[in-house]
């Protein structure tokens, strides 16, 4: 599915469960955040390919920005870019993420004031686990290449492998964590 680089794709309402399965989401768009997907719902993500969803400059999420539950599973996020969260964007208490055996390759920050998070942002109180060979690799921000922790947050890493990450302030190459 195509957003065609003009429309996002799916916006999940209060609960409202939707499962996505082996599905290809590229070149979705908003001028907010979430390029591809806003959830504030329960979102399920198995076996989907995210690639080059995006959202402008001042705003976080090119794939997704999540206040809901996300589960994926087995999924790849490819050459997204937001201003912070390149590819997602768990954002508030709220927000539930579960990311099981999953890549996140390529993504990046354009905001050049803040550019948190080259794959993700996880902002707010956002709670994320990550599991079971998931990687990040070669995902660039200014702050946090890979993943940008704000206060409140938690981040569990289990068996995740960060390699070739980048941050162009020096401030963490692949973790950033205020939480």
């Amino acid at each position: 599915l195509s957003g065609g680089g003009a429309t996002r794709i799916f916006a999940v309402s209060v609960g409202v469960p939707l499962t996505l399965n082996n599905l290809t989401l590229r070149d979705g768009y908003n001028a907010g955040d979430g390029g591809a997907i806003l959830n504030h719902g329960t979102l399920s993500l198995i076996g989907s390919r995210f690639y080059s969803n995006s959202v402008a400059s001042g705003f976080s999420g090119g794939a997704i920005e999540s206040y809901g539950i996300l589960n994926v599973d087995q999924c790849e996020f490819a050459y997204n870019f937001a201003g912070n969260g390149g590819a997602l964007f768990p954002r508030e208490s709220s927000s539930l993420t579960t990311i099981h055996a999953s890549s996140f390759h390529d993504n990046h920050t354009t905001n050049s004031t803040n550019g948190w998070g080259g794959a993700m942002l996880v902002w707010n109180g956002a709670q994320v686990n990550m599991d079971a060979s998931t990687s990040l690799v070669n995902n660039t921000a200014r702050s946090g290449g890979a993943l940008y922790v704000t206060s409140v947050s938690a981040l569990t890493l289990t068996q995740v492998y960060l390699a070739h990450n980048h941050a162009s302030d020096a401030d963490g190459g692949a973790l950033w964590n205020y939480g």
